[in-house]
């Protein structure tokens, strides 16, 4: 690993930035949308659904191992629906500059990449890598669609809770 931060700290960190604000925002995590209510075709790390009704997708690394695997899947994180408006890799810093070279000959659409340190400090890094065209190729979420990010949000947050209470219950047998 790159970082000894858990997905959990760093999803936990996403989540409190004001760009990804969860008190403003929709703010769902390992979300499959692939039917008609939400037809997104693959796993997402972290979506962000904003008040506008737009979605953005925080594809989350841990490693350089981790990054390189992403480019052997069949997807290239572009909805089925045109529905991912902002696509973002966050990755641990020490990892950058490699991350800048491998994606710079890569036929895929970045807006930003998110690094951080082993504090949970982020940075927000503006590359032109792919062509993005904001608001000609990407629409609003229908109110259907944005009912089911707050639903997988939701369901993420009962299976959060199932694991605390069996760590609870486990610690009480012991």
């Amino acid at each position: 690993m790159n970082t000894k931060r858990t997905l959990y700290e760093i999803e936990v960190g996403l989540a409190k930035l004001d760009e990804f604000n969860y008190i403003k925002n929709i703010v769902a995590y390992n979300v499959y949308g692939l039917g008609a209510s939400l037809n997104i075709g693959y796993e997402c790390d972290m979506l962000v659904l904003n008040k506008s009704g737009y979605l953005s997708e925080i594809e989350i690394k841990r490693s350089w191992e981790d990054f390189k695997n992403d480019f052997k899947k069949k997807h290239s994180h572009e909805s089925y629906g045109n529905i991912i408006k902002y696509f973002y890799y966050c990755i641990p810093e020490s990892i950058y500059d490699k991350v800048i070279n491998y994606i710079s000959d890569k036929k895929r659409t970045y807006n930003m990449i998110i690094t951080y340190d082993e504090e949970l400090n982020f940075k927000f890094h503006n590359i032109n890598v792919g062509e993005f065209e904001p608001n000609l190729k990407y629409r609003k979420l229908f109110l259907e669609e944005q009912l089911q990010v707050a639903r997988f949000g939701a369901m993420r947050a009962i299976k959060l809770k199932e694991k605390i209470n069996n760590l609870i219950n486990k610690n009480l047998d012991e």
